[in-house]
């Protein structure tokens, strides 16, 4: 695999996070972060792991030595205040798990559909999710301050919270 990433011809990358500070509210994830408040640690910890087990295994150009790099960054601050955005209340590893559940919903719907009529939107769906998550785990290089972290999968869980 290639160890760098060219953005898109006209990508302009997000660099200044803190534009975000206060502003996180969308309702619909809102009530997500609220509802996962009672999922213990271990079991978010667990399904998020599993989540990247499979997650990494997706042969893309974006899966590569800086998203993982960066993806390493986030589980070894797991449980940590580096992965807490106190500005917007709220906790990358809470947003980790929201991407997990997206990620199995959206495998589960595309497993469903093979074995009745093959729809490949869903499996479209995976590899767009996938190369989201990658190129938003590379943009944390321009910030890996908590808000940093957090407005990056903040905005993978966002754009996929249509699944939940």
């Amino acid at each position: 695999m290639n160890n760098f990433y060219t953005p898109p011809t006209g990508a302009v990358p997000s660099v200044q996070t803190h534009n975000y500070d206060h502003s996180l509210q969308d309702p619909i994830l809102r009530d997500v972060l609220s509802s996962i408040k009672f999922v213990s640690d271990f079991d978010k910890k667990k399904s998020v792991m599993n989540f990247i087990s499979e997650i990494t295994q997706c042969q893309i150009l974006e899966n590569n030595a800086i998203s993982l790099q960066y993806l390493n960054l986030l589980i070894s601050g797991w449980g940590t205040n580096s992965n807490i955005d106190s500005t917007n209340g709220v906790s990358c590893d809470d947003l980790l798990y929201i991407c997990s559940l997206e990620w199995n919903i959206i495998k589960d719907r595309l497993e469903m559909q093979v074995s009745q009529i093959f729809k490949p939107i869903d499996l479209e769906i995976l590899i767009d999710f996938a190369r989201n998550f990658f190129i938003q785990l590379m943009d944390v290089q321009t910030g890996t301050c908590q808000q940093g972290r957090v407005i990056r999968i903040w905005q993978i869980a966002y754009s996929y919270a249509i699944f939940l």
